[in-house]
């Protein structure tokens, strides 16, 4: 098990992170890269009136309901010890 620091640090390494309850639910986070603004502009340029717009790189969270949302942190979610790194 690891802190919140180290999960933050495996998502910068391109890892998949998860509390260990949420795992048992198959709820994982990610990081997209500000390097997917490119393939984001490219599919929406036609629709989305703001694609000229550079995003920042965000934490995603694919959540229970298989969606994928990004992620706010909770204080709870600062303080666990019981962040897992998924390979």
């Amino acid at each position: 098990m690891k802190n919140f620091g180290e999960a933050i640090e495996a998502l910068k390494k391109g890892k998949r992170v998860a509390r260990n309850g949420w795992h048992q639910k198959e709820m994982l986070m990610y990081l997209v890269s500000e390097s997917a603004d490119k393939a984001v502009k490219e599919s929406t340029k036609d629709t989305f009136p703001y694609s000229d717009i550079p995003f920042f790189a965000c934490i995603a969270m694919k959540t229970v309901q298989n969606k994928v949302v990004t992620w706010v942190v909770s204080q709870s979610d600062v303080l666990a010890e019981d962040w897992i790194v998924l390979e």
